[in-house]
């Protein structure tokens, strides 16, 4: 096996096959820590049935008496909430929670109710009512609704003083409406604790192209979920299969990696073998052989390439003529030796060169 490592096989591709080995070895590491991660059972969990809370707004916008619309109401929809003509707006909230394929449940609801007076640059809260807590027997549905009146010239007046105190100019405004809703049901099948909480802005715009008018936005809410039962667990028997394809294929990669990284070392070339590796070449030939002191000049010479060292040996014995060695030691760093054999015949050179890279295949 040595033989084969050191003879036939490249060292540039062994340290092709030792990169890449090297990569999936690290591959095979990322592979066993990925199937750890993965857990041997998993709950199973059950539906047992659904609930919903739903919040809708609604409002009632009260007018003057007025030429565009001819009447003193506006609802959602009718038409804009022009400012000038509306004395206030009344909005009203209706909340209901409701459970499915639960069976008849104990509802019991706390809720408040915040109100925001906002600009781009302040935020004020300016009213808090509700706090009430309502309670539903047996039953599969709580339900209630809250109203709140927005009076557009008081706004307006606590708008104005405000900016005057920190002096700001704001010439638009929010007033939010935010119920906070807790809810507690309790059935045969389980519980259901959950905090729901909508919101109502009227958008109030002053001064503008299209007048004085006010924009409500956030009329409808609604969230649901399911109650689950968790029933057993489940042994997963891929999990275990994937970790022992892990495990096998991080033992391969790292064993073929150290018997390879073990012939890549025992493959690296060294002085001693490539001098073993000329004497065994000129062996044959030393008798014949000469150490040149300086090479010839070549300007005017013809230089005749030989095939191998024994067409040159026998281009010396015709001549009668000695075979001369000189080696040329490398100009860079990562040059090998080259080694000219030549012999000389007036202004004739038969030439043989070898390197130490053409000698180890020979």
């Amino acid at each position: 096996m040595k033989r084969i490592f050191r003879l036939r096989i490249p060292r540039e591709k062994l340290l092709v096959f030792l990169l890449l080995l090297s990569f999936l070895s690290l591959v095979s590491l990322i592979c066993v820590y990925s199937t750890q991660q993965l857990p041997t059972e998993v709950e199973q969990t059950l539906p047992l049935g659904i609930y919903s809370h739903v919040g809708n707004f609604t409002y009632i916008a009260n007018l003057r008496p007025n030429t565009i619309y001819n009447k003193t109401t506006l609802k959602p929809g009718e038409g804009t909430i022009y400012l000038r003509i509306t004395e206030s707006i009344n909005t009203t909230f209706s909340y209901k929670f409701q459970i499915f394929q639960l069976g008849r449940a104990d509802i019991t609801t706390e809720h408040s109710t915040s109100v925001y007076l906002s600009t781009a640059v302040w935020s004020k809260q300016i009213d808090t009512f509700g706090s009430d807590i309502l309670t539903f027997t047996d039953t599969t549905t709580g339900q209630f609704s809250v109203t709140y009146l927005v009076n557009v010239f008081e706004t307006d007046e606590m708008v104005k003083t405000i900016n005057t105190e920190i002096g700001a100019s704001a010439t638009s405004y929010n007033v939010t409406i935010s119920p906070r809703i807790h809810t507690l049901a309790t059935a045969s099948a389980g519980t259901i604790d959950e905090y729901f909480n909508p919101a109502l802005t009227i958008h109030f715009y002053h001064a503008t192209v299209g007048g004085d008018y006010a924009t409500v936005e956030g009329l409808q809410h609604n969230n649901s979920g399911i109650l689950t039962k968790t029933t057993r667990k489940i042994y997963q028997e891929w999990v275990v299969l994937q970790r022992y394809a892990s495990y096998a294929f991080a033992i391969t990669s790292f064993s073929a990696l150290a018997l390879l990284a073990l012939a890549f070392r025992k493959n690296r070339p060294s002085a001693k073998t490539e001098e073993q590796l000329f004497k065994k070449i000129i062996k044959p030939y030393k008798e014949i052989i000469v150490q040149a002191g300086n090479p010839p000049q070549e300007e005017r010479m013809t230089t005749v390439t030989m095939k191998t060292l024994e067409d040159l040996a026998k281009v010396a014995d015709q001549l009668g003529r000695p075979i001369i060695h000189n080696e040329k030691t490398p100009t860079k760093k990562d040059e090998k030796s080259t080694h000219v054999f030549y012999v000389l015949d007036g202004l004739t050179k038969y030439e043989y060169t070898v390197t130490a890279a053409s000698a180890r295949e020979k």
